[in-house]
């Protein structure tokens, strides 16, 4: 390894290391670990114990006797406490299936244009994506990362990340699909419609940049004047494959809805862990993939 390599992937190292503390501390400002307890006209604040009798432990060590103290906002290790461990437990074990399933989805996607990569790595740098997809900003932070991680030392690089981009949009495709059916039958009950145009109106945002995308005319007219043609031809022999290899296609497009169903019913089963049972299980396949969708868009937070 040269120097200069050795220098940047020192460099990228601290970057993420850099990214991974930021967003750590960025989540700590939100998860508070105890209770919001209020007590005799005080302002609420954060409590360590409210024991029986009215007495109350506050965060900075203090304590009183209160005739009337009541906790206003669960802290996370009362709701913790409170949980279904068991069936916690098996949902956190639940999420490697569509992990697994998205890892396939790749590998295939990887083999179908000729990188016959093993599928322990490829399920660890689609993994390290997933991790940085929740810490970047967008659901598309994660593909830069497997994007450098694939691409390094291959020679058809852009191809490489054409595949990466390749998955995206198939995910995102299938993501849109489910949403728009899942939300067709309750449109009606949205009091802001917004939303459920937002959702028709990428779907149809999505077919019609398929269809400009491969229209032979467009093509033929823009084809000479775009810069960068090696690259572009990479690029344009993997996204052709949407179109030629339907067969592939179909494969990636039902691991994609059978990764997004179980992430929706790990989801759902998390909560009934953590007795939130009062939302049934449809509402989860109407707004989920909506969450889904916005997490997808570039620069919103994970």
């Amino acid at each position: 390894m040269s120097p200069d390599g050795a220098g940047r992937r020192r460099a990228w190292a601290l970057v993420q290391i850099a990214l991974t503390v930021a967003a750590l501390w960025v989540i700590s400002r939100f998860v508070h670990l105890h209770d919001l307890v209020k007590a005799d006209g005080l302002p609420p604040a954060r409590a360590v114990e409210v024991a029986p009798g009215g007495r109350v432990t506050w965060e900075d060590g203090t304590s009183g006797v209160y005739g009337k103290a009541e906790v206003v906002e669960a802290g996370l290790l009362s709701i913790l406490d409170r949980a279904d461990k068991r069936l916690y437990g098996l949902m956190l074990a639940a999420l490697f299936a569509p992990f697994t399933l998205l890892a396939l989805r790749w590998w295939l996607l990887l083999r179908g244009h000729g990188f016959p990569a093993p599928f322990g790595r490829v399920f660890l740098v689609n993994y390290a994506g997933i991790f940085f997809n929740h810490l970047l900003p967008g659901g598309v932070g994660g593909d830069l990362t497997k994007a450098v991680l694939a691409a390094s030392g291959e020679e058809r690089k852009a191809a490489v990340v054409a595949t990466v981009l390749l998955d995206r949009l198939i995910g995102l495709a299938v993501l849109i699909v489910l949403g728009a059916g899942c939300l067709t039958p309750f449109a009606g009950r949205f009091a802001d419609q917004r939303i459920v145009w937002a959702v028709y109106g990428l779907a149809g945002a999505a077919l019609l940049g398929y269809l400009l995308y491969f229209n032979p005319r467009l093509r033929a007219f823009l084809g000479p004047r775009l810069p960068f043609a090696g690259i572009r031809a990479q690029l344009d022999g993997v996204f052709r494959s949407a179109r030629e290899h339907p067969r592939l296609m179909a494969v990636a497009a039902a691991l994609s809805l059978g990764s997004q169903v179980i992430s929706i019913l790990v989801i759902y089963g998390m909560a009934r862990a953590l007795g939130l049972d009062r939302t049934p299980l449809w509402m989860y396949f109407v707004f989920e993939p909506i969450l889904f969708i916005v997490n997808a868009l570039p620069l919103t937070p994970g």
